[in-house]
């Protein structure tokens, strides 16, 4: 089974910036996560997206990641 473990800031992050929006209960989650960890927000929906990218599947096959 794959595990997700958030990566702490080591780069610097993008200046491009874009809005999410999220139910507050995920948002609560987030945050809370954030607290935990002294991750950012913005960078543990980034690890969870790319995590969840690169391991999603359509029908019967996997979807390539358009980074490889």
């Amino acid at each position: 089974m794959d595990v997700f473990r958030i990566i702490a800031p080591g780069m610097h992050d993008s200046d491009k910036r874009g809005v999410i929006r999220v139910p507050p209960n995920t948002y609560d989650r987030l945050a809370q996560l954030s607290k935990d960890t002294g991750v950012s927000i913005c960078r543990i929906v980034d690890q969870c997206v790319t995590f969840a990218l690169e391991r999603l599947e359509t029908g019967d096959r996997e979807v390539e990641n358009e980074n490889s």
